[in-house]
């Protein structure tokens, strides 16, 4: 994809957690750039930061199988902040344009989970995979992007936090976020393609 679809869109910024959580669209979008996955608690505002990741999948062609159980993103996360201990969900994404992140499409994330990882879990200036379970398989496509988008807990299960929560994974050019996806074509032997957000590379 063009590294535009990719980046991450803050809310509007309420001092109701409601407010800011239900809003169908934020005040600032971030393109191709390391993103923010964010549950700010404040006595005036709260904030919140989605994060959004269309990969291009469609080498993988409509005969593929997927393997399930082996699919996955690695991701380079450049610092965080755990107060609350919070969990990163990778989550479904429907942005209306997998080549250009807006505003609007700050509603356009599920809060069924894909697969997750404890911030704790993560180490700042190294990678961590995140493993898709069988939601997080479903949304592979063969032919087109998987969109995927990334909510940590307090968002994704609303449940306003007592304090400020945040983590900032790359998704696009250095150490961008890598999607990986075990396959099986007919009559051939099983194949691993690793795909680049922001006009990375595919590996066969």
């Amino acid at each position: 994809p063009t590294a535009n679809g990719c980046g991450y869109v803050r809310g509007p910024g309420n001092s109701a957690w409601a407010t800011e959580h239900d809003a169908a669209t934020g005040s600032a979008t971030v393109q191709n750039s390391p993103a923010v996955v964010a549950s700010h608690y404040g006595t005036d505002n709260n904030n919140i930061y989605r994060t959004f990741a269309p990969y291009d999948t469609s080498a993988l062609t409509a005969s593929a199988t997927i393997t399930g159980g082996a699919n996955k993103i690695a991701v380079y996360l450049t610092a965080k902040t755990d107060t609350n201990s919070v969990t990163l969900g990778m989550v479904a994404n429907t942005q209306a344009s997998n080549t250009n992140l807006v505003n609007a499409d700050y509603d356009q994330l599920g809060t069924t989970l894909g697969g997750s990882v404890t911030l704790a879990s993560m180490t700042v200036s190294a990678t961590t995979d995140l493993t898709f379970n069988a939601t997080g398989d479903s949304w592979i496509s063969k032919t087109s992007y998987t969109p995927v988008g990334f909510r940590l807990s307090p968002d994704y299960l609303n449940v306003e936090p007592a304090g400020d929560n945040t983590c900032e994974p790359v998704v696009s050019g250095a150490n961008a976020s890598v999607l990986t996806v075990t396959y099986t074509l007919p009559a051939t032997a099983s194949v691993v393609i690793k795909q680049m957000i922001g006009g990375g590379f595919i590996e066969f």
